[in-house]
């Protein structure tokens, strides 16, 4: 390991001592120079295959991450432009233990699937052959859009670090998606287990990442905090192999603050298995951990943040992701409490829309990306529980901006703009009998739709002949990325003649987010709306791919014999999309010449007779007077 300090002195950047020490037996240098703006360059040379990371502290005894790249070549360079609003900053260099690669295998009939909203939030339930149950559940404001997601059974590891008594896990998509706080995974066992012994993991989508995870124990249930997906499971663990996977080191803050944490309840849980009294004081040092990581991988960026918007929101999903993880955990509170709703979460969500504006106006974005910040920005500060992100910017509002483009052209905006948004959701339940003796049988499914989109382009044809009469047309064409599922559920039972019974179960689901090919088009005639209609163009509807698994067993007769099961399963496509709407369901809050802004609110009957009551809602207008 390599030490380096420098220090601000007058304005000029001075190197004040460096320590060489040899990282797992190799030596390797790191050196330092100022560029022309008195910047510090850091230089790691001699160095061996593997990972090496960059690490800065001002107090020698709390750490951040600066940066971490492969050995490549042998040497990498990198400016800390940060290193003037720190004044004394030490720095050090270390190889990294190689990372942990694990290799799931999967069921691709054991898949859970469904939609997280900002509104309401989302679950998935899936349950294994030997009756363990796997309950994911996200609550309201984790989310800005809608997403589908996925869940599936992990049945095996070809490759894992350790030897457990027992695991299970499952693994999520889409493989990356981190929440704007934390989902909850709950694993019940249909019995009890040494739970002192269980301790719970994560990692990556192509198995890199593994890591030792914080949970909640009982003796038949594990819950876990879910920040981000993909891999999720637990496992009972021997005390050695369970300090090993702790000890490891991975290349990520927020995971290495998340194996401090397992490894604090790891060690408790050993503890207690030894017959000591539980601590009193284990929430407390949780909380400590947390606030590290706080106070010393996040914190020192935030004066940078308020210059940059990505790096503000990725900061913002991070204190989130640990304000959720601490309730899920019962610790009484989190480190970023006081953080959201503060001066500073203001003054990034101002930054971001003022960075956007300044954009178009410059003409380095397009519309869709100014819209979509605006939005964005909209949904955040209801996520946060603060009122209209605009206005609060002294930036008017969505709705102000966008009034703009009657009295004056409004730069990177094409001729005519504007979003719609949709979304439906609607379940149905029946009798399945079919009215045949003997037989009962009860069926159910639901389905959801919902997207969000800018207008992609607008026509106006305008067939008036004044003074006798004005006709206009307005077709909009829109390409919307949407999210959907679909899920049904059949449960039947028949009596046999010989005294047996014959049961069998359909259970199908899928979800999927994809792109749609919509055109939306409205026609006045004479200041009156005399046609709406919404179509999906051929091959244009969103594609959800379901699964369905077919389960029967017949029990035996009543003069014996050994019965029977079978198990099929059968794959589909099912297709949503909107649908073509009545006028009389349309509402205008604004019809001139140059806008159009309304809702539509109805129920349609959708997949497998589903009514499905949905609401559309659009705002569209002409640039410029």
């Amino acid at each position: 390991m390599i030490y380096v300090r420098f220090t601000v002195v007058l304005g000029l950047l001075a190197a004040v001592w460096a320590q060489s020490l040899p990282a797992h037996g190799e030596a390797f240098k790191l050196s330092v120079a100022a560029d022309s703006q008195r910047r510090p360059t850091l230089s790691m040379s001699g160095l061996t295959a593997g990972r090496y990371l960059l690490e800065a502290s001002t107090n020698l005894s709390q750490w951040f991450s600066v940066m971490s790249a492969p050995a490549g070549t042998g040497a990498f360079s990198f400016v800390h432009s940060e290193a003037a609003q720190l004044g004394t900053v030490f720095y050090r260099g270390r190889q990294l233990p190689e990372l942990i690669a694990i290799v799931p295998q999967v069921d691709s009939n054991q898949v859970a699937s469904g939609l997280i909203t900002m509104e309401s939030g989302g679950s998935l339930v899936l349950t294994n052959e030997s009756g363990i149950r796997y309950s994911f559940t996200v609550g309201p404001s984790n989310v800005l859009d809608t997403v589908a997601v996925r869940m599936q059974l992990v049945t095996n590891f070809a490759s894992f670090p350790y030897q457990n008594e027992m695991r299970t896990a499952v693994v999520f998509e889409p493989s990356g998606f981190e929440f704007y706080g934390a989902g909850l995974l709950e694993i019940s066992f249909p019995t009890n287990l040494p739970f002192l012994k269980l301790s719970s993991f994560a990692f990556n989508g192509d198995g890199q990442g593994f890591h030792l995870t914080p949970d909640v124990v009982s003796t038949n249930r594990v819950r876990i905090p879910v920040t981000h997906f993909s891999g999720v499971g637990s496992g009972l663990w021997a005390a050695t192999d369970r300090t090993s996977a702790v000890t490891a080191f991975i290349d990520n803050t927020r995971d290495r603050m998340s194996q401090e944490l397992a490894g604090i309840l790891g060690t408790e849980r050993q503890r207690q298995l030894l017959g000591e009294e539980p601590r009193t004081d284990l929430n407390a040092e949780m909380e400590l951990r947390q606030q590290d990581y706080y106070d010393n991988y996040l914190k020192p960026f935030f004066a940078e943040a308020e210059k940059d918007c990505a790096l503000s929101q990725f900061l913002t999903r991070q204190i989130l992701g640990v304000e959720r993880q601490s309730q899920l955990l019962g610790l009484e509170s989190g480190p970023g409490s006081g953080f959201l709703g503060s001066a500073t979460s203001k003054a990034w969500t101002c930054n971001c829309l003022t960075e956007a504006i300044k954009a178009c106006e410059e003409g380095k974005i397009s519309d869709k990306t100014l819209l979509r910040t605006m939005l964005g920005a909209e949904r955040q500060a209801q996520l946060l529980g603060g009122g209209d992100a605009m206005a609060d910017c002294g930036l008017g509002s969505l709705s102000t901006f966008m009034e703009q483009a009657l009295n004056k052209k409004l730069p990177c905006v094409p001729e005519w703009f504007g979003v719609m948004s949709y979304s439906d959701s609607g379940s149905r339940t029946w009798d399945c009998s079919g009215g045949s003796p003997g037989v009962t049988c009860t069926a159910s499914s639901t389905a959801a739709l919902s997207f969000e989109v800018d207008v992609e382009r607008a026509e106006l044809l305008d067939e008036s002949f004044p003074p006798f009469f004005t006709k206009q047309t307005w077709t909009l064409k829109l390409f919307p990325q949407a999210a959907g599922s679909f899920a049904s559920d059949s449960f039947s039972t028949q009596r046999l003649d010989c005294g047996g019974m014959i049961t069998t179960t359909h259970r199908k689901n899928g979800a999927n987010s994809g792109p749609l090919d919509l055109e939306a088009e409205f026609t006045f005639e004479d200041g009156q709306l005399t046609d709406f209609n919404v179509r999906t163009l051929v091959s244009g509807d969103l594609a959800v791919n379901t699964t369905e698994v077919a389960k029967g067993f017949t029990t035996p007769c009543d003069a014996g014999g050994t019965g029977s099961s079978s198990s099929h399963t059968f794959l589909d496509t099912v297709y949503l999309g909107p649908e073509p709407v009545s006028i009389d369901q349309v509402t205008f809050t604004k019809s001139t010449p140059v806008a159009l802004e309304g809702t539509v609110n109805g129920t349609r009957i959708n997949v497998d007779a589903i009514r499905m009551p949905y609401s559309w809602t659009f705002s569209f207008r002409r640039n410029g007077s």
